[in-house]
């Protein structure tokens, strides 16, 4: 949020810099515009008013002189008047000459001819010959009339111009002719070269580099630069217009120019631009560093203030809202720094407190659900152990721990066949946790005893299951199995592997191993697949270890995997334990291994320990050692005590002995003998099938032990010791065959 609210207040600080800067520079350029307009104006203002005072004063200085020649020549009109003879004296004209500073004067008759004259060089001048003089001819008949020239230059008889003159001339009042007086104008042609527009645009300059021109005719009369003079305004860069202001170059130089016209003068100041931006440039470079600061400064201070009053406030509460979002409720949000955080705090702890409580209720109704649920997968899988009390021929113990309350991982044991004439067992892993996984693993469970209940072989069983299991199957889920039926009675073990970790088996008296086989797929994947079978037989004191990858994948708090070789190495250090404790065992050393570690998979082992081994004998005497070497290695494989293979071997020979005598007498038969050790508690199973002729031994009557042994009767000694050794000494008819049973508990002595 920072630097977001820190971008767009750069960029509206920016903007705000380019508007004011923007504004200033317009602002500037136009006040500068018109200060230049003002000072160019009245700088022609003034060339303007010289111009007119130089013309008034040109003016007046002209009517002084005509007034002045016109006195001097009225004068002289009045002195002829009276004395004409006058004329006659030759110093006459050159001495009033003289006296009035004429320098020309001339006595012209009636006919217009100039009789007298000062200088005498004019005398016969004929006025009607010379354009200028012909305007003085009217004077002769028209005594009210007077004539004034215009200042102008002399011309000689040869034609050159000499000098200012002013020329006046009056009726003579003594006859009719004229007289002409003139005298030099050298002080109004002084006056006039001081006074000239050419020499006025070189005393006036606008600022330091501005100038003024005046042009007359599109030509430049007077200006600065010498230079300039003569030249038309379109060769410098400008423009004939009367009156105006534009921004041109003139001469190379970009400048503001004001055109105004004064009588037949255009006057036209030029002041550079260079010069007359200088103070905005000025201005604006200031302005500009002093705005710099400003909106850094103000830039800062915002920032500033939104650190500590809206982002520290807002890191604040994110931190505890980051550890309330992992699942601290206890976390509270406590900032007073304004009433909308105020707001916010109250309203956040409020929330998280009726969050708690929902968290509470919600957790309380889920564990009472999760509990049920638990309860229920625990129903379903086989918990009672031993499972079959009654028989010792296997023994099987299983655990699982699950990851969550319930979990994907199951196990399952079950007695097959009419006579319970074989077991089943199956061990597998759903994908996924919890309620689904658990959900899933209740259906995969079901099918697959129900199939394998319908006396269907392994390969069937999981066909027909991973076909229901991919219908509808929308989840994508799928599980891994391993099943096996052991035929109880010879110990062939048919098993199917759909994808699960390979078992690991025990040959008696040697290590375990993992078997191998293929992994085949699993079940729920693909509806077209169709698994295969294989076995192996199991002999007596062999034992199978199931388990779960939730063994091998758990992890210590170093992320190290338990692993396939930690777990045969456990197996075989406690491989001389009774099949529930080597369970217990793996399991417990999973649990130091994964310590402090959290558990991420379901736990899930089953330990099969096949105890019976069936052989058949021929019904002899001689057979006798052969058939009690067999139930010995039966014995000692199971680390029975010396003691109690001596009992057994004592009630072996009685029950053999009878059978190779009596059985099939005078024919021969077969005696077939089952040896099983196992149980929990543990004890021994010793059983004789015989097809003889019927006979049960237990309905003889005891022999009275009480009496001496001459009053006794012969017989029935044997059976009776069998009976006392023994802890069950059973006897059935059955198919044609009799059926004799011995159990013998390992862990008592001989009553």
């Amino acid at each position: 949020m920072r630097k977001i609210f820190q971008k767009w207040l750069f960029v509206f600080v920016l903007l705000s810099f380019a508007s004011t800067i923007g504004i200033s520079y317009v602002f500037q350029t136009k006040l500068a515009d018109k200060r230049a307009l003002d000072l160019i104006r009245l700088n022609l203002q003034y060339v303007q008013k010289q111009i007119s005072l130089n013309e008034a004063n040109l003016n007046a200085l002209k009517n002084d002189l005509q007034t002045e020649l016109l006195e001097k020549a009225k004068t002289l009109a009045l002195t002829l008047k009276e004395d004409a003879a006058l004329l006659k004296h030759d110093a006459f004209l050159k001495n009033w000459a003289k006296s009035g500073n004429l320098e020309e004067i001339n006595i012209v008759d009636n006919k217009g001819i100039v009789t007298y004259a000062e200088p005498e060089v004019f005398v016969g001048t004929d006025f009607n010959q010379y354009p200028e003089t012909q305007k003085y001819l009217p004077l002769i008949t028209d005594k009210k009339k007077i004539h004034v020239e215009d200042i102008r230059i002399s011309v000689s008889k040869d034609g050159a111009q000499e000098r200012w003159v002013l020329f006046a001339g009056i009726p003579r009042l003594d006859e009719d002719g004229i007289i002409q007086t003139g005298y030099s104008a050298e002080r109004y042609a002084n006056a006039l070269r001081t006074a000239s527009v050419e020499n006025l645009a070189p005393d006036f300059s606008i600022g330091n580099t501005g100038f003024v021109l005046i042009a007359k005719d599109g030509k430049i009369i007077s200006a600065t630069n010498r230079e300039s003079i003569g030249k038309t305004l379109e060769q410098v860069g400008l423009f004939a217009v009367d009156e105006g202001s534009f921004h041109v170059t003139v001469e190379n130089v970009p400048s503001l120019v004001v055109f105004e016209k004064s009588s037949d003068y255009t006057l036209i100041g030029v002041y550079p631009e260079k010069e007359l931006y200088a103070h905005r440039n000025n201005i604006l470079f200031w302005s500009l560093l002093f705005y710099v600061v400003l909106y850094v400064v103000v830039f800062v201070m915002i920032s500033v203030l939104l650190e500590r009053i809206v982002i520290r406030g807002i890191k604040h509460t994110n931190g505890v809202l980051e550890k309330i979002t992992a699942g601290d409720l206890n976390e509270r949000v406590d900032i007073r720094t304004s009433e909308e955080f105020i707001s916010l705090s109250d309203g956040i702890n409020a929330t998280v407190t009726a969050l708690k409580q929902s968290i509470a209720d919600a957790a309380a109704r889920i564990d009472k659900e999760l509990e049920f649920a638990r309860e229920i997968q625990k129903s379903s899988l086989p918990s009672t152990f031993p499972p079959y009390p009654e028989t010792n021929d296997f023994d099987v113990y299983a655990l699982m721990r699950p990851a969550k309350e319930v979990g994907g991982d199951f196990y399952d044991f079950f007695l097959l066949g009419a006579e319970n004439t074989h077991l089943g067992v199956v061990i597998a892993d759903v994908s996924g946790k919890g309620i689904p996984a658990a959900l899933f693993m209740m259906s995969a469970k079901t099918l697959i005893k129900n199939y394998a209940e319908a006396g269907l072989s392994p390969d069937e069983i999981f066909t027909h299951a991973n076909k229901e299991l991919c219908e509808n199957n929308e989840a994508g889920m799928f599980v891994t199995a391993f099943m096996g039926i052991l035929e109880i009675a010879t110990g062939r073990f048919v098993y199917v592997n759909a994808g699960h970790n390979p078992p690991y088996l025990k040959r008696v008296n040697g290590n375990f191993e993992q078997m191998k086989l293929k992994p085949g797929f699993m079940l729920g994947g693909l509806d077209s697949i169709r698994y295969e079978q294989n076995e192996t037989v199991l002999n007596a004191g062999d034992a199978l270890f199931l388990y779960t990858d939730g063994v091998t994948e758990a992890k210590d708090v170093h992320e190290n995997l338990f692993g396939d070789a930690r777990l045969l190495k456990v197996l075989n250090e406690h491989k001389t334990e009774r099949f529930d404790d080597l369970v217990r065992s793996v399991d417990l050393s999973v649990r130091e291994f994964s310590y402090k570690a959290e558990q991420a998979d379901d736990v899930t082992m089953l330990c099969l320990a096949y105890n019976s081994q069936t052989r058949s004998f021929p019904a002899k005497i001689d057979m006798q050692d052969t058939a009690m070497e067999f139930i010995n290695d039966v014995m000692r494989g199971h680390a029975c005590s010396q003691k109690i293979i001596a009992q057994m071997d004592i009630a072996f020979e009685e029950i053999f002995v009878n059978i190779a005598s009596y059985a099939y007498a005078p024919h021969e038969g077969d005696v077939e003998i089952s040896c099983a050790v196992g149980g929990s508690p543990e004890f021994i199973t010793l059983i004789f099938k015989d097809s003889g002729r019927p006979f049960n031994p237990l309905k003889k009557p005891d022999p009275d032990i009480t009496l001496g042994i001459e009053e006794r009767e012969i017989g029935n000694l044997g059976i009776f010791m069998v009976k006392q050794m023994m802890d069950s000494v059973t006897y059935e008819y059955k198919d044609g065959y009799n059926i004799l049973i011995l159990k013998k508990n390992t862990a008592q002595e001989t009553k």
